[in-house]
């Protein structure tokens, strides 16, 4: 369950919900997933949106019906990747700094959020590293990187790493993440039925179908760039 803190509100920021399309390794899209009596967006939505001014749910085939204050933004090019669900989510946010965090993250902390917020500075993406990996999926983007991210699509480079080739990152280590989460279950995430179900075994609010083959892993980690 998302953690609440006594943080301040975070102002002229807007939070990215990235939903992406569907699972093929869930076997039906993650954004589907209910928390006990809701769904995983609501989730997110509720403990997170309130520390920000704008809440944004980037992705296709979104629910109907989705909590107050947040907007539904459709993906704006046809490739389903992560790099196109920022490159949509910066485009349509209305503040220059903009916290992207995968759907199927449910146990991301509020102030690990602040520890990466905090930590962008002058950069243009603050993107914590874990166990020397980035986790582009629960990091702080500035609108600046718009164009070098539809340059990195438009040269059919998919990887969100990429686009950090061309554009000013600032990494957060473990040792700050570890201060605002020490066990860095922020990083958690559901890619399988079989880690769903995993979950749902430790954690009673979480439920959904079945079980599938593959081991619980972090979200999206990507091999740090050679020097």
């Amino acid at each position: 369950m998302i953690a609440h803190s006594a943080a301040m509100t975070e102002r002229n920021i807007s939070l990215v919900i990235l939903c992406g399309g569907g699972s093929r390794r869930m076997g039906f899209p993650k954004h589907l997933i209910r928390l006990g009596g809701t769904t995983i967006i609501e989730h997110l939505a509720v403990g997170l949106g309130a520390r920000f001014d704008e809440v944004l749910v980037v992705g296709s085939d979104l629910p109907p019906a989705l909590p107050h204050r947040i907007r539904r933004v459709g993906d704006l090019l046809p490739m389903q990747n992560p790099l196109v669900g920022i490159y949509s989510g910066l485009t349509a946010a209305i503040n220059d700094l903009c916290f992207v965090l995968a759907c199927d993250m449910p146990y991301v902390m509020p102030p690990l959020v602040d520890v990466i917020v905090r930590s962008i500075q002058e950069a243009d993406v603050a993107v914590p590293v874990v166990s020397g990996h980035f986790e582009p999926l629960c990091a702080a983007y500035r609108r600046a990187v718009i164009p070098a991210a539809r340059q990195t699509l438009d040269s059919r480079d998919y990887k969100v790493t990429a686009l950090y080739e061309h554009i000013r990152v600032q990494k957060v280590h473990e040792t700050a993440l570890r201060i605002a989460d020490p066990d860095l279950q922020s990083f958690i995430n559901i890619n399988t039925k079989r880690e769903l179900a995993a979950l749902s075994a430790e954690t009673p609010f979480l439920r959904g179908p079945g079980s599938g083959d593959e081991p619980l892993r972090l979200k999206c980690a990507q091999e740090l760039p050679n020097p």
